[in-house]
């Protein structure tokens, strides 16, 4: 396991806390933990035996909590907490196993380092609150559950279902084909163009191992399938609940994960500028792009930009001439999304 940093507001790719640091005054981030990470912290209080015995995962969390408390590092637990709480089943709230998961990991941070090392050698088992629910063969009432990610996850689910799909039943077309035709499907489906998903197609269609692999890891079974795409669709709503926290609390915030893919899709975007009103944004950031570590040519890359090109030119005054109607939006992208489940189980 490797721990990486990453903000949308540091030009640098940060491979390190020591690079971060030289990067900007510890005193100005705020560390935003994911899922993963807010499970092994909780297992270490909880069992700390769990994670000292994995020398590979206790040496990056033991320099993680050194980094934050030898420097009174801000941190934020709560995305990944919600995340890690929420029923396989239906995406409602444990409460229960919330409050539970919160309480363990502020008694953690309670502690000063040293203190934390030695609870790594207590022989300590207090019992987890476990999620007892089971894998359900659609997502389409986990959609309708209140959640920090609600609204973007029926865009993301969309496009995910979307992504399997052209790739299971259009393999006779060339990468960049596969690239336009989800294109095509964002402008005359979903109606809405995310950049992290754009990013996100453009390292699957090109071929990234560790990217296609978070939604081909399941087995062939259909709840198993639908579940990878819709953990894969939270993750994607990730860059922007942290890098809106700019906005609302003033401190430069820092995503911190040991999913190196997610990392990748994460340090993929630069926010260049933003136009603030108080303390929300006035309208969407200037966001740049880095597509260098997909696997395209540069041919490729040209004939697909260029087509990504003309839509926008087709798009330009999309929402200014017309009224936005989220709730007309939303209720089309759950039907999509119920039609897409639908033809994924039948080529299973």
């Amino acid at each position: 396991m490797k721990v990486y940093y990453s903000s949308m507001y540091i030009y640098k790719t940060i491979y390190s806390s020591d690079e971060l640091v030289k990067e900007i005054d510890v005193k100005a981030i705020e560390l935003y933990l994911d899922t993963n990470l807010c499970i092994y912290l909780r297992d270490f209080y909880k069992e700390p035996s769990s994670i000292t015995k994995r020398e590979d995962i206790w040496q990056e969390l033991r320099d993680l909590l050194k980094f934050i408390e030898t420097n009174n590092i801000l941190v934020d637990f709560s995305i990944g907490i919600e995340e890690a709480c929420r029923n396989k089943s239906n995406f409602e709230i444990n409460f229960e196993k919330m409050l539970d998961m919160n309480k363990s990991i502020n008694d953690l941070f309670n502690m000063n380092y040293f203190e934390m090392l030695e609870h790594g050698r207590l022989v300590r088992f207090d019992k987890q609150i476990k999620d007892t629910t089971h894998k359900e063969v659609t997502k389409i009432n986990s959609l309708d559950a209140n959640s920090i990610f609600q609204n973007s996850l029926f865009v993301n689910y969309a496009c995910l279902l979307k992504m399997y799909l052209i790739d299971k039943e259009q393999s006779c077309l060339s990468r960049d084909q596969l690239m336009i035709s989800f294109l095509d499907f964002l402008e005359n489906e979903v109606d809405l163009f995310s950049t992290s998903i754009v990013v996100f197609a453009h390292y699957y269609f090109s071929g990234n191992a560790s990217i296609r692999k978070i939604i081909h890891k399941s087995k062939n079974i259909a709840e198993e399938k639908i579940h990878a795409l819709w953990n894969a669709s939270i993750d994607l709503v990730l860059p922007t609940l942290v890098s809106k926290k700019l906005i609302e609390s003033n401190i430069m915030p820092v995503f911190v994960t040991a999913d190196e893919a997610l990392w990748n899709i994460f340090n993929s975007m630069k926010i260049r500028a933003t136009i603030s009103d108080g303390n929300k944004f006035a309208y969407p950031p200037f966001v740049e792009v880095d597509l260098s570590n997909t696997l395209w040519t540069d041919e490729e890359l040209i004939l697909i930009n260029t087509y990504y090109i003309k839509i926008m030119e087709r798009r330009k005054y999309k929402f200014v001439f017309s009224n936005f109607d989220q709730e007309k939006l939303l209720q089309n992208l759950r039907v999509l999304c119920k039609r897409l489940e639908d033809q994924l189980k039948s080529t299973i």
